[in-house]
């Protein structure tokens, strides 16, 4: 029993010694609460905006640099091609109470495809040791096309179209259709007209032929310009079981 009662007394000292030993190791709080967010960016954006939120307040100002990124393109071995940044370093954000914010332009970013992503580092200084953190941004399409089954009958349906560019605001768009691959476009009218961004066209199936297709092409104006299309394919109204 003697022996049990000291054994349980060395591990509580044991324990109790360790713990005194671990708090005395100095800690380093390298400002795990600083944060970077990113507006998102699209074909029609003509800059990305990123916000810096500093809870400790501990940082002056932070670095960003361009680091690079990848393409929708591949090489042989069916990789993504790796792309140069246009220009490496991007400025220098002035944080104030823990908050700044950096707006890069399309140019610098280098990025004109749909699925083309850029690496952005940000980095600060706290007694001489760096924060680092990174931001990767992704080309998205602004655009959100629903086609309608479109049928050989004289009920209208309707081309619903909606265009979300992240930061940038839409002033113009035009919806033009046409039969065929080698056919002209020719314009169609929104359907409200409240809405530049977020409208519709009307389709009657019965003003094409059963077979066929159909294109839309939705072409929208912000910071750039940029056009998509689909097509439909006419089916016959009349159904055999």
């Amino acid at each position: 029993m003697k022996k049990i009662i000291f054994y349980l007394i060395a591990v509580v000292f044991i324990a109790f010694t360790a713990c005194e030993e671990q708090d005395n190791i100095d800690r380093y709080d390298l400002g795990a609460e600083f944060f970077v967010s990113n507006s998102g960016y699209t074909t029609l954006d003509g800059e990305v905006s990123f916000t810096i939120d500093n809870i400790s307040k501990n940082l002056p100002s932070i670095e960003v640099t361009h680091l690079g990124g990848l393409t929708t393109e591949v090489d042989e071995k069916g990789n993504p091609i790796p792309f140069d940044p246009p220009k490496t370093d991007l400025g220098t954000i002035s944080v104030s109470d823990g908050a700044g914010s950096i707006s890069v332009s399309s140019e610098d970013l280098g990025m004109t495809k749909i699925g083309w992503q850029a690496n952005i580092q940000f980095k600060g200084t706290i007694d001489g040791k760096p924060i680092v953190r990174n931001s990767l941004v992704t080309v998205k399409s602004p655009f959100t096309l629903t086609p309608p089954e479109l049928l050989h009958s004289s009920t209208p349906v309707y081309f619903l179209y909606e265009i979300k560019p992240a930061i940038t605001a839409v002033t113009a768009v035009t919806v033009e259709t046409k039969v065929g691959y080698d056919g002209t476009y020719t314009p169609s009218t929104p359907v409200t007209g409240e809405n530049v961004a977020n409208d519709s066209i009307a389709l009657v199936g019965t003003d094409y032929n059963i077979g066929d297709t159909v294109y839309v092409k939705v072409t929208a104006k912000a910071a750039r310009e940029e056009s998509v299309e689909t097509s439909i394919v006419v089916a016959s109204n009349t159904y055999f079981y």
